[in-house]
């Protein structure tokens, strides 16, 4: 399952959560800020609806992977949000 929220505007945007083997959004919630807690919830919701999740793949926020090891889940960080952070560095480092 990918884990990833969506914006329009500042204040306002989904938290999503996909299955890419089935090809489509198993869950989602309104939010105004994305937290840590809108992970664990939307995979307890998800769970309590049964559904088994194999693994799960979120784009680094900080403390989503810790917690969400801690409901038993394997975790990875998204190779997208990987390279955009190594870059990130590498430019700051660099100049």
């Amino acid at each position: 399952m990918i884990i990833d929220a969506f914006y329009f505007g500042r204040e306002k945007g989904f938290i999503v959560f996909r299955s890419p083997a089935l090809r489509k959004n198993l869950g989602w919630h309104e939010i105004e800020k994305e937290t840590v807690d809108d992970y664990e919830l939307g995979v307890i919701e998800l769970r309590l609806a049964g559904f088994e999740i194999a693994g799960v793949t979120v784009d680094g926020k900080p403390g989503a992977i810790k917690r969400l090891e801690k409901l038993g889940l394997p975790v990875q960080m998204c190779h997208f949000h990987q390279i955009a952070i190594v870059i990130l560095i590498c430019n700051r480092n660099h100049t």
